[in-house]
């Protein structure tokens, strides 16, 4: 038997060298670029074989929603197959997020924040750049205005309480017409 060095041409860009196929009980490792054969009498047929990584072409994108919707986050990859998927909600992984979507119904304000996804294969792992969930919840007013007997000259101070998206902006109305100035979450009549 006769040992001969054998290397792989160099790979195409982004592709890395995957393994020997063919005769590769000659070969004293399948998995080097660069390795040896030992020569049988007969001829050997071996090929390189290439592999690519896991690459994402189509980054998931940042989502603003009302609260109450669907979002649904999406990336494409490519790279050897298989390719694996994990998605994260703010750096912790989210149990069976493991496909190319990831979709949330009805969303609330606890579901704000970065979603991004790890893909990987048997030569390598990539993270997407991050995709924000911004959801905006409608202002709602959770404490009414209540009614108040004064008397002349005295002090009438009304306010609401207020949940929502935050910042809010305030218009007074009084008898359908608006108040002028009257743009805070709170109006007063010292003298009334």
């Amino acid at each position: 038997l006769q040992e001969v060095t054998i290397s792989a041409n160099a790979p195409v860009a982004g592709e890395v060298f995957g393994q020997w196929t063919g005769t590769t009980q000659y070969v004293a490792s399948v998995t080097s670029s660069n390795t040896t054969v030992n020569m049988p009498t007969q001829p050997v047929i071996l090929t390189a074989t290439y592999v690519l990584p896991p690459s994402i072409t189509a980054q998931p994108a940042a989502l603003t929603i009302f609260s109450g919707l669907n979002a649904t986050f999406n990336v494409t990859a490519g790279g050897t197959a298989p390719l694996a998927y994990q998605w994260y909600f703010n750096s912790s992984p989210l149990t069976g997020a493991t496909g190319t979507s990831y979709a949330l119904a009805g969303v609330t304000t606890d579901n704000t924040g970065n979603y991004t996804v790890v893909v990987t294969n048997l030569y390598g792992t990539t993270t997407s750049s991050v995709a924000a969930l911004m959801v905006f919840s409608p202002p709602v007013i959770t404490t009414q205005l209540a009614n108040q007997v004064v008397t002349v000259g005295g002090a009438v101070n009304l306010s609401a309480s207020m949940a929502g998206t935050a910042p809010f902006s305030y218009q007074w109305f009084k008898n359908g017409g608006m108040v002028s100035g009257a743009t805070s979450g709170a109006l007063s009549f010292p003298n009334a």
